[in-house]
């Protein structure tokens, strides 16, 4: 799982929602809520198939970083 997670990171290649999760740190399941809810980054939907780019899981795993408990999520 983690040789072809590191491929696909490499090469810009679409993840599953189980390889988003493991890049951005959650369970597979916080993805799938916060896809109906609205949160966390950005999906493609190709029929039934949900695929994020790693470029986003990233982007948004910067974006959750905080210096301090006082600041805003």
């Amino acid at each position: 799982m983690y040789d072809d997670l590191k491929f696909k990171i490499e090469n810009n290649l679409p993840l599953t929602t189980k390889e988003a999760a493991l890049l951005i740190g959650v369970k597979k399941n916080t993805l799938e809520v916060w896809r109906c809810q609205g949160k966390g980054p950005p999906y493609c939907k190709f029929s039934d198939a949900v695929r994020y780019m790693p470029e986003d899981c990233i982007k948004y795993r910067k974006s959750c970083l905080r210096h301090s408990t006082s600041q805003a999520a």
